[in-house]
């Protein structure tokens, strides 16, 4: 929130320009009390879906891109969130990658961002898309997820 790479929310989820990857990625986090899909009651998986299909109507067909899907596994101690990770396979190498393992992705989070943010706004206007907060209509509440829960 703090570094502006949030750029979708609704009551369920928040989708966000993450870093770190190989592949320009957009993470879309579910907000939750339960860490795993199953349990999310169908209100929270619609919220959920919302932003997953919001996000591949914006990124659309001209680059192909991959899904990760990230859950607590039912027997692990410690919780995370479930979230997905949305890649898009593009890549420039810049001829080091081989031998040093290091990869520089060509869309930093925030251009990323700022290819989604306009289409987003377009689609919802045409109602392609369900009705959610985009760019400075998010709320940006510290510690917005809530999979974790002190005992």
């Amino acid at each position: 929130a703090y570094s502006n790479f949030t750029f979708a929310e609704n009551d369920c989820a928040i989708a966000l320009a993450d870093i770190g990857h190989r592949y320009p990625t957009v993470a879309i986090y579910s907000k939750s009390s339960n860490a795993c899909p199953s349990e999310h009651t169908t209100e929270e998986m619609r919220g959920f879906s919302d932003l997953v299909h919001a996000v591949h109507a914006a990124m659309g067909p001209q680059i192909a891109c991959n899904e990760e899907w990230y859950y607590t596994p039912r027997d692990a101690v410690a919780k995370m969130p479930w979230h997905i990770l949305i890649k898009w396979r593009t890549n420039n190498p810049a001829g080091f990658e081989g031998g040093t393992k290091i990869y520089i992705s060509p869309i930093s989070p925030i251009a990323l961002r700022d290819k989604l943010v306009p289409r987003l706004y377009e689609l919802r206007d045409e109602k392609k898309i369900a009705s959610f907060n985009i760019a400075e209509e998010c709320q940006l509440a510290p510690n917005c997820l809530k999979y974790y829960s002190p005992r």
